[in-house]
């Protein structure tokens, strides 16, 4: 978190729990890099972010 908070002070900064880790729900058949490339592109979609930090 203390990464996430560096730049929050420029920029909105949006942590995600991924897929079967933090509070998210459990990662589901036939998850793979796919799955979390789709996952970040869904985030950049709806939050219309210009940059990513992963």
């Amino acid at each position: 978190m203390r990464l996430a908070e560096a730049p929050a002070g420029t920029f909105t900064v949006y942590v995600s729990d991924r897929r079967g880790r933090g509070l998210s729900g459990p990662a589901g058949a036939g998850y793979g890099l796919a799955a979390e490339c789709e996952d970040i592109a869904a985030l950049v979609g709806h939050s219309g972010a210009e940059r990513v930090f992963a």
